[in-house]
């Protein structure tokens, strides 16, 4: 009778584990935290994406772009875990903060939109061990950028 009450606990627990390992999303954010160098930049310009996890809710990354001293580009850039979504959320190039929902990620991927930003619509994420591919499309319009990690 014990073996009986201790088997359905531990079935009780593994099932319980179970459904909490459901609930944690599989993401790819954490691969992205460190300094990126894109190498398919125009000729003069030097571009720069840096990322840091806050928490496993948070990674705040700044983007920016180099013409010889100068800076000619910058973003802040948040992943954020909002009411049960994630967000990509772009600051410092409009006056306000723009949302995209992402709404497609795994352990190496995630792509989100925002249909109502005038460009880009949609911003793709791909991160293969020590390389970032980052592009940003709407309409027939499109931008590569490649990056290698440089820590």
């Amino acid at each position: 009778m014990k073996f009986i009450g201790y088997a359905i606990l531990t079935i009780l627990c593994l099932i319980s584990c179970t459904s909490e390992l459901k609930k944690t999303p599989t993401t790819p954010f954490d691969a992205l935290v460190g300094k990126w160098a894109r190498v398919n930049d125009e000729a003069g310009k030097a571009t720069f994406e840096n990322w840091q996890k806050e928490n496993s809710k948070l990674y705040i990354g700044q983007g920016y772009t180099l013409e010889g001293i100068d800076t000619v580009f910058k973003e802040d850039i948040k992943i954020l875990y909002r009411d049960s979504i994630w967000i990509f959320e772009v600051s410092g190039v409009h006056e306000e903060a723009v949302p995209f929902k992402i709404d497609r990620h795994d352990d190496t991927s995630f792509s989100c939109t925002n249909e109502t930003n005038p460009f880009p619509k949609k911003i793709a994420y791909n991160i293969r061990e020590n390389k970032l591919q980052a592009i940003i499309s709407g309409g027939t319009d499109k931008i590569v950028f490649n990056f290698e990690k440089m820590d």
